[in-house]
């Protein structure tokens, strides 16, 4: 683009920059959610975690490979993988102590798509 002043006495001075335009995503595959749930059964906190799959036009995705990482209270990280079942949701939990747990997703794989990971919700904490 050039932009070109021009003034009353018909001096002139121009400018030139590039625009980049992005291409529309195609094909991708985002995490449009991340669900948590705790109980506690005696000192152990039970917790469940979803991640809801899909894709640029917000249709399922059912067969993806979710993987995440928990952050338990005590620091410690653990990973999981799940694969997302007909409604677009793969499923996850962890036990342990009293406190913050925090999902994170880390890489959704489905052949012919690539992880939109941008425009994604990637992460949830709950306490307990």
């Amino acid at each position: 683009v050039t932009l070109t002043v021009t003034s009353n006495n018909a001096t002139s001075a121009s400018t030139t920059t590039t625009i980049t335009v992005n291409p529309v995503l195609s094909n991708v595959v985002r995490s449009t959610a991340v669900n948590l749930s705790a109980t506690l059964k005696k000192t152990t906190v039970n917790v469940s975690g979803t991640v809801i799959v899909q894709n640029e036009n917000g249709i399922v995705i059912p067969g993806a490979i979710v993987s995440i990482t928990w952050v338990k209270p005590n620091g410690r990280v653990v990973t999981q993988n799940a694969k997302t079942n007909a409604n677009g949701v793969a499923k996850f939990s962890t036990s342990g102590n009293r406190g913050t747990y925090t999902l994170t997703v880390t890489n959704i794989r489905k052949t012919g798509y690539s992880f939109d990971s941008i425009n994604s919700v990637v992460s949830g904490s709950i306490t307990k």
